[in-house]
C-alpha cells in the first residue's frame, strides 16, 4: 500500500513503513508523563503501555474515520458480530440463525446505518489485538512539556533497542504527518498488516513538531474502552523492559514547585532543598516515589529550565539530589 510516497508492507521483519525520505533511526526515545499514580507506577515497575486508540490524547489519531464499511457484505456483518459475540456480552445467547436474521434486516432496510453501527463496532475489535505506543526524540519540546505534562511530570530516555527482542512489538515507525488521508474500505473483518499499519500511522501536519515515532503490539485479547469482559486484558497492554534501558530521567520546569528552599549559591552550582509533605500527600507521594527509583537504581537526573538567550527555548540541567533521611528532605544540587 502506498500512501503520500510512503509504503506500508508486510516484511521479513513483520510491519514495515518505507518512508518518502529515508529516516535514520534514532538511538533513543523519550516517554512524556503527567504526574499521575497511573504513569508514576508505570515508571516505577518498567513497563510501556500500549494505547487503543480510543484513550490516545488526539481523537482523529488512528480514528475510525479512515475506514468505511461501504464494501462489507452482509455475510462479513454476520461474522463480525457472531464472532466477537462473547466479548460483546458473556450471556449472548443468540444463535448464529438469529444474528443473521437481525442482520439481515438492517442490511434490506438501513443499511447506512448498520453500516455506521459496524464501523465502531470493528474498531473496537481490531484493537482488542494491536496497541499503540507513541514516543518522540525530542526532550526540550515546551509543547509536549504543556500538553502531556502540564510540566509538573516527567519524561523518561530510552534505547532504541528497547523491544529488539520482543517478538510482539514491531517498529519503531516515524509518522506520516499529511493535510489529507485516504479512506480504506477492507473487505474482511480484519485490516491486513498494510493497512493496520497505515491507520496507525498517518496524522495531522499539525502535530509535526513532535516528531513522533511509534511501536505497535500485537498480542490477542487486550483491553477495549467501555468493555468490561474477563477474557479481555488491560495487563496484557503492558510490555515490561529491564532497567538498563532507561537512560536519563527528566523532570518538569514546575516538578518542584511549592516546595523547595533555597540554601547557597556557589560557582557553577545551585544548592536547594525539596520538603515534599510530610504526611506524603497527593503530588508529593509521587514526587519521592520517581526520585527514590531514580536515585537508588543510580538512574541519571535532569532538570528541564530556560535558556539564558532571551528565547523560550528550553535546555536540560543535570542534577544530582541525595536524600537527608534525618529531616525526610532532598537535597538538589544543579550544576551549571
Amino acid at each position: 500500500m502506498i500512501y503520500n510516497n510512503w509504503k506500508y508492507f508486510k516484511g521479513k521483519n513483520g510491519y514495515e513503513v518505507q518512508p518518502d525520505v529515508h529516516k535514520e533511526i534514532p538511538d533513543y526515545f523519550i516517554k512524556y508523563y503527567a504526574l499521575s499514580k497511573y504513569n508514576c507506577d508505570a515508571f516505577l515497575n518498567g513497563y510501556l503501555f500500549f494505547s487503543h486508540p480510543l484513550t490516545i490524547n488526539d481523537p482523529f489519531d488512528s480514528c475510525f474515520q479512515l475506514v468505511k464499511l461501504d464494501k462489507f457484505s452482509e455475510r462479513q456483518f454476520v461474522k463480525l458480530v457472531y464472532k466477537n459475540r462473547s466479548i460483546v456480552n458473556p450471556n449472548f445467547d443468540m444463535t448464529y440463525e438469529q444474528v443473521e436474521y437481525q442482520i439481515g434486516q438492517y442490511y434490506k432496510n438501513d443499511k447506512t446505518q448498520l453500516q455506521q453501527l459496524g464501523l465502531t463496532f470493528f474498531w473496537n475489535f481490531i484493537f482488542k489485538d494491536h496497541g499503540i505506543l507513541s514516543l518522540t526524540t525530542n526532550e526540550k519540546d515546551m509543547l509536549m512539556w504543556s500538553y502531556y505534562s502540564q510540566h509538573l511530570g516527567f519524561a523518561v530516555k530510552l534505547k532504541t533497542e528497547i523491544f529488539k527482542s520482543n517478538k510482539a512489538v514491531f517498529g519503531p515507525f516515524p509518522m506520516n504527518y499529511c493535510d489529507k488521508y485516504q479512506t480504506l474500505s477492507p473487505r474482511s473483518i480484519k485490516l491486513s498488516p498494510e493497512e493496520l499499519i497505515y491507520v496507525t500511522n498517518v496524522k495531522s501536519n499539525k502535530w509535526k513538531h513532535e516528531d513522533e515515532w511509534r511501536f505497535i503490539l500485537n498480542k490477542e485479547n487486550m483491553s477495549v474502552p467501555n468493555y468490561n469482559n474477563s477474557n479481555l486484558s488491560e495487563n496484557k497492554r503492558k510490555v515490561y523492559y529491564k532497567k538498563e534501558e532507561i537512560e536519563r530521567v527528566f523532570i518538569g520546569y514546575k516538578f518542584f514547585s511549592g516546595n523547595v528552599t533555597g540554601i547557597d549559591v556557589g560557582k557553577n552550582k545551585e544548592l536547594y532543598k525539596f520538603n515534599p509533605d510530610s504526611k506524603l500527600q497527593n503530588e508529593d507521594w509521587l514526587k519521592v516515589q520517581i526520585l527514590n527509583k531514580a536515585i537508588n537504581e543510580k538512574i541519571e537526573i535532569f532538570g528541564i529550565e530556560t535558556e539564558d538567550n532571551n528565547t523560550f527555548d528550553l535546555k536540560t540541567v543535570e542534577y544530582e539530589i541525595r536524600i537527608n533521611e534525618l529531616n525526610k528532605e532532598y537535597i538538589v544540587e544543579r550544576k551549571y
